[in-house]
């Protein structure tokens, strides 16, 4: 398989790969060509088949939130860039979730996974219910065996949201409204015992590895959507965790700190800060960019791709750039 696999004026990071039928069906945000900011007002979908992932077809527009010459807004309450959406089939139908910035996510709905989709409601829901006030960020749709849908999103934080039972996903009238939030599966008296179990596994694990070095570190512990916690460990002893009974892995969270006059960016001058940001000042030790040359790894001839689903655009420092 080529790699990039669309040609290079395309741009569609936040990939959604869905298998439907034969052909696997790529949906994304879009981000326009030669353009400073990312994501745009519409959304593309490409399509290969299952046998010849080579040749890729571009079925152009499938969604937008403002108009062009030859295309109509989608939607009638914004005209904001559109990031990560998801689409699923239900029924012999496709659905369109889509996650506008700065304003309330929809549903959409095509009789084809290439679109056009045709705009159905924004998300109906109980305020106690929805994280992310109703923006949904990043959805991620999962139909079960059983026909129940779940939508799983959230930025700097996870939450989860069913399908009303009521609000079948065929219905021409549809809502997307939601019965079960991820507070309220947590505040399940069965839930909350269980979770209380995982703990106790967790705490005697920590205990295992401080075995190993006493000066680990313990913070978080996770038990809605897997069962881990966060540890500060020396490298030298990652091997010996994961050989603990019970880990399945160990996955390593690199934390990088920002140059003192970066943090301090508020007192610079907009031409000292715009000549400061177009500079590689302190990105070699925080990328550690020197082992990985002395190891042969330049990148010279390289095609990179960078995907991001969550640069905060709005942050004050883009108005220097």
């Amino acid at each position: 398989m080529s790699n990039p696999i669309l040609p290079l004026w395309e741009c569609i990071p936040d990939g959604e790969p869905r298998l439907f039928g034969d052909r696997v069906y790529l949906y994304g945000s879009h981000d326009r060509y030669g353009c400073s900011r990312f994501c745009d007002y519409k959304l593309k979908a490409w399509s290969a088949s299952v046998n010849d992932l080579n040749h890729w077809t571009c079925h152009g527009h499938i969604f937008q939130t403002q108009p062009d010459t030859d295309h109509e807004s989608s939607v009638p309450h914004t005209g904001n860039e559109l990031y990560a959406p998801d689409v699923v089939e239900k029924d012999g139908k496709y659905y369109l979730f889509t996650y506008i910035v700065g304003a309330k996510g929809c549903v959409s709905v095509s009789d084809k996974p290439e679109g056009p989709f045709k705009f159905l409601s924004c998300y109906e829901y109980a305020p106690e219910d929805a994280g992310d006030d109703g923006i949904y960020n990043d959805p991620g749709v999962l139909v079960d065996d059983d026909g129940r849908v779940y939508v799983y999103y959230g930025f700097e934080g996870s939450n989860m949201n069913e399908l009303d039972g009521e609000t079948t996903l065929d219905r021409d009238d549809f809502v997307a409204a939601f019965k079960q939030s991820s507070k309220g599966f947590s505040a399940s008296t069965t839930v909350a015992a269980y979770r209380e179990q995982l703990v106790q596994q967790q705490e005697q694990m920590a205990s295992e590895i401080s075995a190993i070095n006493s000066e680990a570190g313990f913070r978080y512990h996770y038990t809605n959507i897997l069962n881990g916690f966060a540890a500060t460990l020396q490298r030298k002893d990652i091997e010996a965790v994961k050989a603990l009974d019970g880990v399945l892995n160990v996955y390593e969270c690199k934390t990088y700190m920002y140059d003192k006059d970066w943090m301090e960016h508020e007192q610079f001058e907009a031409a000292e800060l715009a000549d400061y940001a177009t500079s590689d000042s302190g990105s070699i030790e925080q990328l550690d960019l020197q082992e990985a040359w002395d190891a042969g790894y330049t990148g010279a001839g390289k095609v990179v791709a960078i995907f991001d689903s969550s640069l905060r655009h709005t942050h004050k420092l883009f108005n220097y750039m």
